[in-house]
């Protein structure tokens, strides 16, 4: 009967597709409060909880039925964990050891089972790392991803990016390095500096804002220009914040000099920080004025914060460049060039990718069950930038 049953349930399609404000702290870009680097939208979450919902609906009366045969399936060396029934687990796990166990030990029954009778094209790995960040289990999520016998469910971008902001979420940097440095050498989809597990790295180097962290994230971007690769702005951004954390300025000027464009207002803000922090305010009062004069139809504004830190920088600055720069900066507030926000606040916004390109949305994750299919491409140079 119970077999019938879980046949039965399945007959049934799946359909699914704080800040606070931050101050200036020894002319640092403070560390905000924010843990996540993508948004649960992004990163599936919030197709799987749905999909949760509609599992549990599916099992009603017959849920702990169910775990009961698939502890008697696991543990009897002739059945089979079908497809069905891990992905009806992963959707069913609650927060208990009994629960979580059953999923390993199911996940691992499975990969065992003879290959030839994997007909199916279904993706475990990010159906898997939704699952334990839904538990917020970061410690055996990480166990799973390195344990040798389960590399088969695990070649994904966005199964190893989930992962990364799991553990971003709990401040595990030196696990996010580790997972990083395996990511690398699997080479996916012909791509050995993936996009967002990339981000994910140097985000969590960022956040770290340690000695260590920056000559990782320096020497990753080595790598990147040695092979006449432009990394992506977003990693220039936390690279450059984190070198002027790290009393840095000249470092993270080099870095942004990757960038082909300034309209973003957070590059044009670490690089008037890193000139403030060098003493340079000749070269901040040049770009600060160049903005005042632009006419373009989007202003080219600065957060507060860095506003804030020029002027206290000014303070011990020789008569004519100080009157200057009090001149510039009251004509950018009285034109609304201040923006009350911060550039720390900022730079702790989760990532929602909202905007992807159909080509670009396996390595985007902006679709919740596109990402359960494999799809293999080749990615140029394009792709990177």
């Amino acid at each position: 009967m119970l077999v019938g049953l879980r046949l039965l349930r399945f007959n049934c399609p799946l359909m699914f597709n704080s800040v606070l404000r931050n101050t200036l702290l020894k002319g640092t870009v403070c560390l905000g409060i924010n843990r996540f680097i993508f948004s649960d939208n992004s990163l599936g979450l919030n197709g799987y909880k749905a999909t949760r919902v509609q599992m549990h609906q599916q099992f009603a009366n017959v849920e702990n039925s169910f775990r009961e045969k698939m502890k008697e399936i696991i543990n009897s060396e002739n059945s089979i964990v079908f497809t069905e029934d891990l992905k009806a687990m992963l959707h069913l796990v609650n927060k208990n050891s009994e629960d979580v166990n059953l999923i390993i030990n199911m996940m691992h029954k499975f990969n065992n089972q003879n290959k030839e009778l994997r007909f199916g094209t279904y993706i475990f790995g990010p159906v898997i790392m939704r699952a334990f960040y839904y538990l917020d289990e970061p410690d055996i999520a990480l166990n799973a991803f390195l344990d040798s016998k389960l590399t088969y469910f695990f070649d994904q971008n966005i199964t190893y990016t989930i992962l990364m902001t799991l553990l971003y979420k709990h401040e595990k940097y030196s696990d996010i390095r580790k997972v990083y440095d395996i990511v690398k050498t699997r080479n996916i989809d012909i791509q050995r500096f993936p996009r967002n597990p990339l981000i994910s790295v140097i985000a969590g180097c960022y956040k770290e804002n340690s000695p260590e962290s920056l000559q990782y994230a320096l020497e990753n971007w080595r790598e990147l220009t040695n092979r006449g690769l432009r990394p992506i702005r977003r990693v220039i951004t936390y690279i450059a914040a984190l070198a002027i954390n790290q009393n840095s300025p000249e470092v993270a000027l080099e870095i942004l000099t990757g960038l082909r464009t300034s309209r973003y207002i957070d590059n044009r803000c670490l690089k008037v920080y890193a000139y403030a922090k060098l003493n340079r305010l000749i070269d901040v009062i040049t770009i600060l004025r160049q903005s005042t004069e632009t006419r373009d139809v989007n202003k080219e504004c600065y957060f507060s914060d860095t506003i804030e830190f020029v002027e206290k920088a000014a303070e011990n600055a020789d008569d004519g460049i100080k009157e200057e720069l009090i001149k510039i900066i009251t004509i950018m507030r009285a034109e609304g060039l201040v923006d009350t926000n911060t550039l720390t606040a900022h730079l702790d916004q989760p990532i929602e990718r909202h905007d992807a390109k159909p080509r670009e949305r396996f390595t985007t994750f902006h679709n919740y069950n596109n990402h359960d299919q494999p799809r293999r491409r080749s990615l140029g140079l394009k792709e990177l930038l």
